[in-house]
């Protein structure tokens, strides 16, 4: 039953003696409700829409919360191209208390959840105090000139609405992105909000004024007729299992083939659960924002927690940033510090995207080639007094002679490349000549999941009802042979996309023999029977087999495309160098890399492990994720190897 059913719906019921009773819907939701609640909200202002719808609420919240968490500091342009921070300019003191009683990050807030609510904002500069303050975007209105030329003259109405001040370019900074009609972006969502307001309010209704049973017993037509003494002694030991009555949890005697019966209402008979949660996606996707963010849990994991990160500072609040970074570095600037062309204004993003300090302090040592902090500096950071003498880098003598970046990079062991030598293989031309790192691409990855997904969805019916009838086994070789079916129609195609890519990576001009390659069709066989066989043991000892069929359709599908497109890639990388070292007369090698902070132990100890194509790595594997690894070696393993041609 739909939301739609419930508004044809003519409730009735049996009497006792099966004659039908019917009865005024005094619980139905009628159109003019509806137009009313719809109306209402057309009427209402953004602030108020903000204010009453709570997903949209989240959304929004959710942006500024985040936007508001951001510092930013001025800067100063050096001669020699350098910069330096500066922190007694009347800008820098701004940025660092605004007002009196505002703080950057309230004010920050405050500018991100307006721009969202109107697509515009505004804050106002008084350089006697000197202050900057927020001002909403509905009670400003330009009187004069035009905000593009910057000769206009604004009218700042007062929250009460009760006085009207006007000022100009010399005060008011605008924050503006191109707004065709000059709508609130609320216009554009107020259809979705519709939709949802007639929703709630009917549930509302619905839950005020129908008829609150749980549960209620059913007594047949056929059953012998009731005196009424009889009836009011069935209904008065009935009574006395409701709270109080003395008989609570107890088990009640039924009379005459009567039984118990659920009239108790469900969110998903009436889709007011998916209607909801489809609300929040689109207030989700018109603002930038990925719904995992928002703590729905779905497709959230460690290994992409941190991808996710960078996209709500790049892609979700990055047009507000340097939307709002531009706006006071060209308005702000030159009224706080006049004739000062030196300085700029930056968000500290920096300090948000970077990764955790084992990692910065890796990717600092490996761009300047050595130690990058003095002792006076690293004291500094954890609060401790300074020592004399300690202001000087110290460099070992075995990175003043050696080729490695720090001592931490020599070679553990022999065969083992360190970090220096895993940075020079990637690059073509030096070092060790012809290389590449070995990626699955997204659109590969893309295309076998679709397939993936469209085979389960083909197979969850029909195991669905296998296991409901009692079924104590499922078909194996029919699950097994329409998988690789299925897959066998793009992997082949993806496979010699692959081989190209490689062949011109490694700028190898030679016609690569596929006989003497291992074959495409058995690592394909290996993982359709891997994933048949993982599958069907899970849902054989389910006690929730549609959930596990959830499960596959929101992660495991993806994780199944990775793993195949990248196992097959690095098998086709191996071969491909391999048959190329033997035209050029040179030598091929691997080298395994993690690529995540949490690698299962056993792959974090191989990262830098090197050995030539042919032979297998300490694991016993050619290449990450080959299926000699396992399920439990080869699922979400997020390894890739170099390639090398050397000689």
């Amino acid at each position: 039953m739909g939301v739609l059913d419930w508004f044809r719906r003519s409730p009735g019921g049996t009497a006792p003696n099966g004659a039908q009773v019917e009865f005024a819907p005094t619980f139905m939701f009628s159109a003019e409700d509806v137009a009313d609640v719809v109306s209402g909200l057309y009427a209402l202002s953004p602030e108020k829409i903000y204010e009453k719808t709570s997903d949209l609420r989240t959304v929004l919240d959710f942006r500024a919360r985040n936007f508001s968490q951001i510092g930013m500091h001025a800067y100063q342009l050096q001669d020699n191209g350098g910069r330096e921070r500066v922190r007694d300019s009347v800008t820098a003191k701004v940025l660092k208390r605004p007002a009196p009683g505002m703080t950057w990050p309230a004010l920050m807030w405050a500018v991100c959840l307006d721009f969202d609510l109107h697509a515009e904002t505004y804050l106002l500069f008084n350089p006697k105090i000197p202050a900057m303050v927020h001002i909403p975007a509905r009670r400003v209105s330009i009187v004069d000139g035009s905000w593009e030329l910057g000769d206009f003259k604004a009218a700042i109405r007062s929250p009460a609405g009760d006085k009207v001040v006007e000022v100009g370019a010399e005060s008011l900074i605008p924050i503006r992105l191109y707004n065709p009609g000059g709508k609130s972006p609320m216009q554009t969502l107020k259809d979705v909000m519709a939709e949802q307001a007639a929703a709630q309010a009917f549930r509302l209704r619905t839950w005020k004024n129908g008829h609150q049973t749980n549960r209620y017993i059913h007594r047949p037509k056929d059953a012998p007729d009731w005196t009424p003494e009889s009836r009011n002694r069935f209904v008065e030991d009935m009574r006395k299992f409701r709270a109080g009555g003395g008989s609570e949890g107890g088990s009640p005697l039924l009379e005459d083939g009567m039984e118990f019966r659920n009239d108790q209402f469900k969110a998903t008979d009436d889709q007011f659960l998916e209607m909801a949660k489809l609300s929040r996606e689109r207030y989700a996707a018109a603002y930038g924002v990925t719904l995992s963010m928002l703590g729905s849990g779905e497709g959230v994991t460690y290994a992409n927690l941190r991808e996710y990160r960078q996209m709500l500072y790049s892609e979700t609040l990055g047009s507000l940033f340097s939307t709002v970074e531009s706006a006071l570095n060209s308005f702000l600037l030159p009224i706080a510090d006049p004739g000062r062309d030196d300085l700029y204004l930056e968000f500290n993003l920096k300090e948000r995207l970077k990764s955790d300090p084992k990692d910065q302090a890796a990717i600092y040592q490996a761009a300047v080639g050595g130690p990058y902090m003095t002792r006076a500096e690293a004291r500094a950071r954890e609060n401790l007094p300074a020592i004399d003498g300690t202001e000087e880098l110290i460099t070992p003598l075995n990175v003043v002679t050696g080729a490695v970046a720090s001592p931490q990079d020599t070679d553990g062991t022999e065969g083992q490349l360190s970090a220096t030598e895993l940075r020079s293989l990637v690059v073509p031309g030096k070092a060790r000549g012809r290389s590449t790192v070995v990626e699955a691409k997204k659109t590969d990855v893309d295309a076998v999941e679709s397939v993936l997904l469209a085979y389960f969805a083909r197979q969850r019916s029909s195991v669905l009802s296998e296991l409901g009838a009692g079924a104590t086994e499922l078909d194996y070789e029919r699950w097994d042979t329409e998988l690789y079916h299925d897959l066998n129609k793009v992997i082949p195609g993806i496979s010699r996309k692959q081989t190209q890519a490689l062949l011109s990576e490694l700028d190898l001009d030679i016609t690569f023999d596929t006989v003497r390659a291992r074959s495409v069709s058995t690592l394909l066989s290996d993982h359709t029977s891997n994933i048949t066989t993982q599958n069907i043991n899970k849902f054989l000892k389910s006690a929730d087999p549609a959930h596990d069929f959830d499960v596959i359709e929101q992660t495991r599908a993806a994780q199944y495309a990775d793993t195949i497109v990248s196992s097959m890639n690095n098998m086709r990388a191996v071969d491909v160098a391999k048959q190329g070292a033997k035209a050029l007369d040179r030598e091929a090698y691997k080298v395994w890399t993690t690529t995540s902070g949490d690698s299962r132990p056993a792959h974090a100890a191989m990262n830098g492990e090197r050995a030539k194509v042919g032979d297998p790595f300490s694991n016993g594997a050619m290449f990450p994720r080959s299926s000699v690894l396992g399920p439990a070696g080869v699922a979400n393993c997020q390894c890739q190897i170099i390639i090398s041609i050397e000689g």
